[in-house]
């Protein structure tokens, strides 16, 4: 029979902490989140089901939220609430694809909000740590 090393039991232990730590629901190189939360207005009145995204200046992921009746959204990062600090491009949109409940196709939803707030985006925001980041976004249809 052969010596096992003393070090084995430690290196089984290594390996399954490592397993679970990549099975986490957090992505290892997610950033420090912080809760953005806002509300949008077009001609006075509060957007409903429009999305609003944060596009990073400088970065590839950004965040997303919806508005509710109220006109108000939270950003979500991934799978989390919240938003990286940094600088954003800000698009918002009611352009959506809405599904059949019947499963029988889907149709794009119109777009009410000017391009000036989304494709061609004037919008911008600056989410930081110390400080209370809500934002109202007032949008003009004309």
């Amino acid at each position: 029979m052969q010596n096992l090393s003393p070090l084995l039991p430690l290196s089984v232990v290594c390996v399954i902490i490592s397993m679970f730590i990549g099975c986490s629901d957090t992505p290892g190189d997610q950033p420090p989140l912080t809760e953005v939360t806002g509300r949008v207005l077009l001609d006075n009145q509060p957007l409903a089901n429009a999305g609003v995204s944060f596009r990073p200046v400088a970065g590839a992921r950004g965040a997303y939220g919806k508005t509710d009746r109220d006109g108000r959204f939270r950003l979500a990062y991934v799978r989390s609430t919240g938003a990286p600090l940094g600088r954003y491009q800000v698009e918002i949109s009611t352009k959506q694809i809405v599904h059949n409940n019947e499963g029988e196709g889907a149709r794009v939803s119109p777009e009410t909000v000017p391009a000036r707030y989304n494709s061609k985006t004037e919008l911008t925001a600056d989410v930081v740590g110390n400080g209370e980041n809500f934002f109202e976004f007032e949008l003009k249809s004309h």
